[in-house]
């Protein structure tokens, strides 16, 4: 049961009686207004649930009008985590217990819609996470996992652990010329390191890290159709990658790398290739299992 301090209550009601004085204990309706709201302190007296909700209701919660701060605001609280059941600043169901529903029809647990006309250089996100560590414990600010469970049928057509679209909606869209961090794509990604940092070596980085475990017979019948990244457009681009040196120190010494687990096995092959008495205009280098090799290409001039 929640306590209230300092709220001139307008309105009270109490099931099955008119009037009622002393401490009250049971469920009551308070209304108050926006300027009651200010000096309204809940505190649990007893219990675990300072505000429990129960009911058909069309909005449990509605926020509505114009405010200057937060709609909710956490700021200050003691957060002390027991694990992937333990407490959170908003839960949804559990991963043994989650929300369940059996409707045909697109759904959402957090639907967020916003327009902007505004001009400038700035820009807004529809999803801000910062997370921070001074420790050894390790970070994802976004998580998000796509489980298959068990099917009676074929099974969904479509399982995307993550959907990232930016699209030209109307045909009057327009966007211009823009530099190299600047642009119209799907996802950025990036890794990096302030000036003094440090990292062990032997540490990976990238960008993205892209991993594939289809274990077992049945799961591997596919491999034909199973790949490190997939690629499908309705329009020509001028390349499949693009490189930007991003200045002097940019760019990479290898195109491509092979290391001890892989050098040997598909696509390496142990096939040569002839090229007696033409010369290639230049070479892709290559590292396989620390050795560095060459891929010769030719200019248009030296094709038969």
């Amino acid at each position: 049961m929640a306590r209230f301090n300092k709220l001139k209550v307008k309105k009270l009601y109490l099931t099955g009686q008119d009037k009622t004085k002393g401490q009250l204990s049971k469920e009551v309706l308070v209304t108050a207004s926006a300027d009651d709201l200010n000096s309204l302190v809940g505190a649990a007296t007893s219990g675990t649930t300072g505000l429990a909700l129960a009911g058909a209701y069309v909005d449990a919660i509605k926020i509505s009008g114009s405010f200057t701060g937060d709609g909710i605001d956490f700021t200050g609280i003691t957060y002390v985590p027991t694990g992937s059941n333990g407490p959170s600043l908003i839960r949804c169901g559990t991963y043994a217990s989650p929300l369940t529903h059996a409707v045909e029809a697109q759904s959402g647990l957090m639907r967020w819609y916003m327009t902007t006309s505004a001009n400038g250089t700035s820009y807004d996100r529809g999803l801000f996470v910062c997370l921070k560590t001074t420790g050894t414990k390790s970070i994802f600010p976004v998580a998000a996992l796509a489980e298959v469970k068990a099917q009676t049928g074929a099974g969904p057509l479509s399982a995307m652990a993550g959907q990232f679209i930016t699209m030209l909606q109307d045909s009057t869209s327009k966007m211009p010329a823009s530099g190299v961090t600047n642009g119209q794509f799907g996802i950025w990604a990036k890794v990096g390191a302030t000036s003094g940092a440090t990292t062990t070596v032997g540490l990976r980085t990238a960008p993205i890290w892209l991993d594939i475990q289809m274990n077992g017979a049945n799961a591997t019948t596919n491999e034909a159709t199973t790949w490190g990244i997939f690629m499908s457009s309705g329009s020509r681009g001028q390349a499949f990658v693009g490189f930007n040196g991003g200045g002097i120190s940019g760019g990479f010494n290898y195109l491509f790398e092979w290391d001890s687990t892989c050098y040997n096995k598909d696509p390496i092959s142990s096939s040569t290739v002839d090229c007696t008495g033409n010369d290639s205009d230049g070479s892709i280098k290559i590292l396989l299992n620390s050795t560095v090799y060459y891929i010769p290409y030719f200019g248009a001039g030296k094709l038969n």
